[in-house]
């Protein structure tokens, strides 16, 4: 399977991502504290899905404990689709979907 690997970085946040065969994983994402709520990381998200190459799916891991983030990929179109015990040391993990 072929991976390419890439991310998109300014002085506002960050978004690491890696495309294959078949789809698109979001592997991390951030935005500065001071930017959030302006649209920087709906921004990110958005140049990722039109990197995408008309691939099935963008997909995401977060941690349970994370609302915050779960609230702004609920937001943007993803959609929640199952909780992952042990997906993280010290927690579960929440796998999000956004088809393409």
């Amino acid at each position: 399977m072929k991976e390419i690997k890439k991310r998109i970085e300014s002085p506002k946040g960050y978004c690491g991502y890696r495309i294959t065969d078949e789809n698109v994983e979001i592997t991390d994402i951030f935005v500065q504290p001071k930017f959030r709520g302006e649209g920087v990381g709906k921004d990110m998200v958005e140049k990722v899905v039109n990197d995408s190459g008309g691939k099935a799916c963008v997909y995401l891991f977060t941690r349970h404990s994370n609302r915050q983030a779960q609230g702004f990929y609920e937001a943007i179109g993803f959609e929640r689709v199952c909780d992952i015990d042990g997906f993280y040391r010290s927690e579960p993990g929440v796998m999000y979907i956004k088809k393409l």
